[in-house]
Protein backbone atom coordinates (compact mmCIF):
# COMPACT_ATOMS: atom_id res chain seq x y z
CA UNK A 1 0.00 0.00 0.00
CA UNK A 2 2.70 2.50 0.93
CA UNK A 3 4.87 1.61 -2.05
CA UNK A 4 1.88 1.91 -4.40
CA UNK A 5 1.03 5.32 -2.97
CA UNK A 6 4.61 6.53 -3.37
CA UNK A 7 4.84 5.32 -6.98
CA UNK A 8 1.49 6.82 -7.96
CA UNK A 9 2.36 10.15 -6.38
CA UNK A 10 5.77 10.17 -8.08
CA UNK A 11 4.30 9.36 -11.52
CA UNK A 12 1.50 11.94 -11.18
CA UNK A 13 4.04 14.58 -10.15
CA UNK A 14 6.29 13.68 -13.08
CA UNK A 15 3.41 13.84 -15.56
CA UNK A 16 2.33 17.18 -14.13
CA UNK A 17 5.84 18.61 -14.42
CA UNK A 18 6.23 17.26 -17.95
CA UNK A 19 2.90 18.68 -19.10
CA UNK A 20 3.64 22.00 -17.43
CA UNK A 21 7.00 22.30 -19.12
CA UNK A 22 5.50 21.22 -22.44
CA UNK A 23 2.68 23.76 -22.19
CA UNK A 24 4.83 26.64 -20.96
CA UNK A 25 7.85 26.10 -23.19
CA UNK A 26 7.08 23.60 -25.91
CA UNK A 27 3.64 24.84 -26.96
CA UNK A 28 4.53 28.52 -26.80
CA UNK A 29 8.05 28.51 -28.24
CA UNK A 30 9.22 25.26 -29.80
CA UNK A 31 6.11 23.87 -31.48
CA UNK A 32 5.24 27.15 -33.27
CA UNK A 33 8.82 27.27 -34.53
CA UNK A 34 8.51 23.72 -35.85
CA UNK A 35 5.22 24.65 -37.49
CA UNK A 36 6.88 27.52 -39.32
CA UNK A 37 10.02 25.57 -40.14
CA UNK A 38 9.44 21.79 -40.24
CA UNK A 39 12.52 19.89 -39.15
CA UNK A 40 14.06 22.88 -37.38
CA UNK A 41 17.05 21.29 -35.56
CA UNK A 42 17.02 23.84 -32.73
CA UNK A 43 13.33 23.30 -31.95
CA UNK A 44 13.69 19.52 -32.26
CA UNK A 45 16.70 19.49 -29.94
CA UNK A 46 14.84 21.75 -27.49
CA UNK A 47 11.88 19.36 -27.30
CA UNK A 48 14.16 16.37 -26.79
CA UNK A 49 16.03 18.24 -24.08
CA UNK A 50 12.76 19.08 -22.29
CA UNK A 51 11.57 15.48 -22.27
CA UNK A 52 15.00 14.16 -21.30
CA UNK A 53 15.19 16.69 -18.48
CA UNK A 54 11.80 15.72 -17.09
CA UNK A 55 12.80 12.05 -17.28
CA UNK A 56 16.00 12.76 -15.36
CA UNK A 57 13.94 14.51 -12.69
CA UNK A 58 12.10 11.28 -11.86
CA UNK A 59 14.59 9.97 -9.25
CA UNK A 60 14.42 13.25 -7.33
CA UNK A 61 10.63 13.37 -7.65
CA UNK A 62 10.45 9.78 -6.41
CA UNK A 63 12.52 10.59 -3.34
CA UNK A 64 10.41 13.66 -2.58
CA UNK A 65 7.21 11.65 -2.98
CA UNK A 66 8.53 8.99 -0.63
CA UNK A 67 9.50 11.58 1.96
CA UNK A 68 6.07 13.24 1.69
CA UNK A 69 4.22 9.95 2.16
CA UNK A 70 6.41 8.90 5.09
CA UNK A 71 6.43 12.22 6.94
CA UNK A 72 2.99 13.69 6.16
CA UNK A 73 0.67 10.86 5.20
CA UNK A 74 1.99 8.00 7.35
CA UNK A 75 3.77 10.17 9.96
CA UNK A 76 6.78 7.91 10.10
CA UNK A 77 10.06 8.91 11.71
CA UNK A 78 13.24 9.18 9.69
CA UNK A 79 14.16 5.52 9.30
CA UNK A 80 17.71 6.38 8.25
CA UNK A 81 18.17 8.23 11.55
CA UNK A 82 16.64 5.26 13.40
CA UNK A 83 19.18 2.93 11.81
CA UNK A 84 22.06 5.24 12.75
CA UNK A 85 20.78 5.39 16.32
CA UNK A 86 20.47 1.61 16.42
CA UNK A 87 24.03 1.17 15.12
CA UNK A 88 25.30 3.53 17.82
CA UNK A 89 23.48 1.61 20.55
CA UNK A 90 24.59 -1.77 19.27
CA UNK A 91 28.22 -0.67 19.14
CA UNK A 92 28.05 -0.07 22.90
CA UNK A 93 26.30 -3.37 23.72
CA UNK A 94 28.71 -5.72 25.48
CA UNK A 95 26.44 -8.77 25.65
CA UNK A 96 23.78 -10.69 23.75
CA UNK A 97 20.92 -9.53 25.95
CA UNK A 98 22.16 -5.94 25.84
CA UNK A 99 22.18 -6.00 22.02
CA UNK A 100 18.63 -7.38 21.86
CA UNK A 101 17.35 -4.93 24.46
CA UNK A 102 18.92 -2.01 22.57
CA UNK A 103 17.24 -3.19 19.36
CA UNK A 104 13.82 -3.41 20.99
CA UNK A 105 14.20 -0.05 22.75
CA UNK A 106 15.13 1.67 19.48
CA UNK A 107 12.46 0.08 17.26
CA UNK A 108 9.45 0.31 19.59
CA UNK A 109 9.00 4.11 19.45
CA UNK A 110 9.91 4.25 15.76
CA UNK A 111 7.13 1.79 14.89
CA UNK A 112 4.70 3.13 17.51
CA UNK A 113 4.55 -0.38 18.95
CA UNK A 114 2.98 -0.79 22.37
CA UNK A 115 5.28 -3.74 22.97
CA UNK A 116 8.37 -5.01 21.16
CA UNK A 117 10.17 -7.89 22.81
CA UNK A 118 12.67 -10.62 22.00
CA UNK A 119 12.82 -14.29 22.85
CA UNK A 120 14.85 -17.37 22.10
CA UNK A 121 13.68 -19.20 19.02
CA UNK A 122 11.77 -22.37 19.85
CA UNK A 123 8.35 -23.68 20.93
CA UNK A 124 6.23 -20.88 22.38
CA UNK A 125 2.76 -20.33 23.73
CA UNK A 126 0.42 -20.49 20.72
CA UNK A 127 -2.05 -18.17 22.42
CA UNK A 128 0.39 -15.28 22.27
CA UNK A 129 -0.54 -12.92 19.43
CA UNK A 130 1.85 -10.49 17.81
CA UNK A 131 1.70 -8.16 14.83
CA UNK A 132 4.93 -9.56 13.36
CA UNK A 133 7.75 -11.93 14.27
CA UNK A 134 11.17 -11.29 12.73
CA UNK A 135 14.06 -13.76 13.13
CA UNK A 136 17.51 -12.53 14.19
CA UNK A 137 19.78 -14.49 11.80
CA UNK A 138 22.74 -15.26 14.03
CA UNK A 139 25.49 -17.50 12.69
CA UNK A 140 25.23 -20.08 15.50
CA UNK A 141 22.58 -21.23 17.93
CA UNK A 142 20.78 -20.21 20.00
CA UNK A 143 18.75 -18.03 17.62
CA UNK A 144 16.39 -15.26 18.63
CA UNK A 145 13.16 -13.64 17.44
CA UNK A 146 11.88 -10.05 17.60
CA UNK A 147 8.15 -9.90 18.36
CA UNK A 148 6.19 -6.74 17.55
CA UNK A 149 2.98 -6.28 19.51
CA UNK A 150 -0.01 -4.14 18.60
CA UNK A 151 0.72 -0.76 17.05
CA UNK A 152 -0.75 2.48 18.34
CA UNK A 153 -3.75 3.90 16.50
CA UNK A 154 -4.57 0.64 14.76
CA UNK A 155 -1.56 0.95 12.45
CA UNK A 156 -0.28 -1.93 10.40
CA UNK A 157 3.23 -2.80 9.40
CA UNK A 158 3.84 -1.79 5.79
CA UNK A 159 6.73 -2.62 3.51
CA UNK A 160 9.13 0.06 4.77
CA UNK A 161 8.36 -0.93 8.37
CA UNK A 162 9.18 -4.55 7.60
CA UNK A 163 12.36 -3.47 5.80
CA UNK A 164 13.40 -1.55 8.92
CA UNK A 165 12.70 -4.59 11.10
CA UNK A 166 14.73 -6.88 8.87
CA UNK A 167 17.64 -4.42 8.72
CA UNK A 168 17.56 -4.04 12.51
CA UNK A 169 17.47 -7.82 12.98
CA UNK A 170 20.49 -8.22 10.69
CA UNK A 171 22.39 -5.49 12.57
CA UNK A 172 21.57 -7.14 15.91
CA UNK A 173 22.68 -10.52 14.55
CA UNK A 174 26.03 -9.10 13.46
CA UNK A 175 26.59 -7.56 16.89
CA UNK A 176 25.57 -10.78 18.67
CA UNK A 177 27.97 -12.80 16.51
CA UNK A 178 30.75 -10.30 17.27
CA UNK A 179 30.03 -10.48 21.02
CA UNK A 180 30.00 -14.28 20.95
CA UNK A 181 33.26 -14.34 19.02
CA UNK A 182 34.85 -12.02 21.59
CA UNK A 183 33.59 -14.15 24.46
CA UNK A 184 34.95 -17.29 22.79
CA UNK A 185 38.35 -15.64 22.37
CA UNK A 186 38.45 -14.59 26.01
CA UNK A 187 37.39 -18.07 27.15
CA UNK A 188 39.99 -19.68 24.88
CA UNK A 189 42.72 -17.40 26.24
CA UNK A 190 41.66 -18.22 29.81
CA UNK A 191 41.73 -21.95 29.05
CA UNK A 192 45.17 -21.66 27.47
CA UNK A 193 46.43 -19.67 30.46
CA UNK A 194 45.03 -22.22 32.90
CA UNK A 195 46.50 -25.07 30.87
CA UNK A 196 49.89 -23.34 30.91
CA UNK A 197 49.66 -22.86 34.69
CA UNK A 198 48.77 -26.52 35.26
CA UNK A 199 51.58 -27.62 32.97
CA UNK A 200 54.09 -25.46 34.85
CA UNK A 201 52.89 -26.83 38.18
CA UNK A 202 53.14 -30.39 36.92
CA UNK A 203 56.68 -29.78 35.65
CA UNK A 204 57.63 -28.19 38.98
CA UNK A 205 56.22 -31.11 40.94
CA UNK A 206 58.08 -33.54 38.73
CA UNK A 207 61.30 -31.57 39.21
CA UNK A 208 60.83 -31.51 42.99
CA UNK A 209 60.16 -35.24 43.00
CA UNK A 210 63.51 -35.72 41.28
CA UNK A 211 65.52 -33.19 43.27
CA UNK A 212 64.27 -33.76 46.82
CA UNK A 213 65.55 -37.35 47.23
CA UNK A 214 68.99 -36.48 45.81
CA UNK A 215 69.25 -33.37 47.95
CA UNK A 216 68.16 -35.22 51.08
CA UNK A 217 70.59 -38.08 50.48
CA UNK A 218 73.48 -35.70 49.87
CA UNK A 219 72.60 -33.62 52.93
CA UNK A 220 72.41 -36.67 55.21
CA UNK A 221 75.70 -37.96 53.85
CA UNK A 222 77.30 -34.59 54.56
CA UNK A 223 75.88 -34.53 58.11
CA UNK A 224 77.21 -38.05 58.69
CA UNK A 225 80.67 -36.99 57.49
CA UNK A 226 80.62 -33.90 59.73
CA UNK A 227 79.60 -35.98 62.75
CA UNK A 228 82.94 -37.74 62.43
CA UNK A 229 85.13 -34.81 61.47
CA UNK A 230 83.40 -31.74 63.07
CA UNK A 231 80.49 -32.61 65.40
CA UNK A 232 79.69 -28.95 66.11
CA UNK A 233 79.33 -28.18 62.40
CA UNK A 234 77.25 -31.33 61.97
CA UNK A 235 74.77 -30.07 64.58
CA UNK A 236 74.50 -26.68 62.80
CA UNK A 237 74.03 -28.39 59.44
CA UNK A 238 71.34 -30.65 60.88
CA UNK A 239 69.39 -27.65 62.27
CA UNK A 240 69.65 -25.83 58.95
CA UNK A 241 68.46 -28.93 57.07
CA UNK A 242 65.51 -29.17 59.47
CA UNK A 243 64.57 -25.51 58.89
CA UNK A 244 64.86 -25.95 55.12
CA UNK A 245 62.69 -29.06 55.03
CA UNK A 246 60.09 -27.38 57.25
CA UNK A 247 59.97 -24.37 54.86
CA UNK A 248 59.63 -26.61 51.82
CA UNK A 249 56.76 -28.57 53.36
CA UNK A 250 55.03 -25.38 54.51
CA UNK A 251 54.97 -23.51 51.17
CA UNK A 252 55.56 -23.80 47.45
CA UNK A 253 57.80 -20.76 46.98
Amino acid sequence: ADLFLKRVLAVVTLVTVALGVHVLVGSTVLLPRLARTPGDPVATAGLLALWTGTALLYPSIRRLAGTFVDRVVLRRPDYARVRRELDARLSGADGVEAALEATCATLAPALAARELTWRTSGPTDAARRTTATVPVPTAVQPAYLLEVGALAGGRRLLSDDLALLEAAANAAARRIDAVRLGEERVARAAREQELGRLTSEAELRALRAQLNPHFLFNALTTVGYLMQEAPERALVALYRLTDLLRAVLRGTG
